[in-house]
């Protein structure tokens, strides 16, 4: 139920926000509805992929990702991967637009609360842990 979903996660947030609650996380299927991942590359195509394989394997099939990048390359197999990724978001950029031009564009396509912004060759593991950031 809607009601008893949000209410949950109401009450997730405030044991993950409160000082007394250290180890509080938020449950793992409360993340979608709470976090983008947002990442811009410049022509890094394989750096890219494997962040969103690390995301995928780690953290969450259905976490939201917008990816971007400025390169005059086409990246064909980041296309072929959003075909069945239907939480990916893949943005072509003006060319060389730059890293904080780049970055604030797929900020704005966010629409979750929070921002997770990470550089294209990083890849995550299961100990991260959004719930607590």
């Amino acid at each position: 139920d809607g009601e008893v979903d949000r209410a949950e996660m109401k009450l997730s947030l405030q044991a993950a926000n409160s000082k007394s609650a250290v180890n509080a996380t938020l449950p793992v299927y409360y993340l979608p509805k709470l976090v983008t991942l947002v990442s811009k590359t410049f022509g890094r195509e394989d750096a890219l992929k494997a962040l969103i394989a690390s995301v995928r394997d780690s953290l969450s099939n259905n976490l939201p990702i917008i990816a971007g990048d400025d390169s005059a390359k086409e990246m064909k197999s980041l296309a072929e991967v959003q075909q069945y990724d239907e939480h990916l978001q893949f943005v072509k950029l003006d060319f060389d637009v730059g890293l904080s031009a780049g970055r604030n564009t797929l900020v704005a396509k966010v629409e979750t609360p929070y921002v997770f912004l990470i550089d294209d060759d990083f890849t995550v593991d299961s100990n991260l842990n959004l719930g607590m950031l």
